[in-house]
């Protein structure tokens, strides 16, 4: 359950940087 948190803010941030 962790595991798809940690997706969701890591896309999340990768979005920002673009």
């Amino acid at each position: 359950m962790g595991v798809s948190f940690m997706v969701i803010v890591w896309a999340g941030t990768f979005a920002l940087m673009i």
